[in-house]
């Protein structure tokens, strides 16, 4: 189980951001079935020391990377934010750590 912490309101700018831009990359195939944009989202801070299954379409921001870390076949880095359209295992290397802003229940 991922450890929680508050976002800063630092992290609700770059949240406010990727809602935002969400929307103009919704219409694209690969959305189908999906919201055309976020009207609605749980917002967390999340830090992963170990591999764990992503259920549902979720949006992770890392903060920081720490080892080897893995959305499927995507490794991650702070450069990017990952739009996790369905089901897939995060990995988490051993001794590893990701620090990110997760954006679920999208709606």
């Amino acid at each position: 189980m991922p450890a929680h912490f508050e976002p800063t309101r630092d992290c609700k700018v770059a949240v406010d951001y990727i809602c935002d831009e969400y929307a103009t990359q919704a219409h694209s195939s690969a959305y189908q079935g999906k919201p055309t944009r976020i009207s609605k989202c749980l917002v967390a801070g999340l830090v992963y020391f170990e591999d764990i299954p992503i259920k549902s379409f979720t949006i992770l921001m890392p903060l920081q990377v720490s080892g080897n870390i893995q959305i499927g076949d995507v490794t991650v880095d702070t450069d990017h934010y990952y739009h996790v359209l369905g089901e897939c295992f995060l990995k988490v290397a051993e001794g590893g750590k990701l620090v990110a802003i997760s954006v679920s229940n999208i709606m």
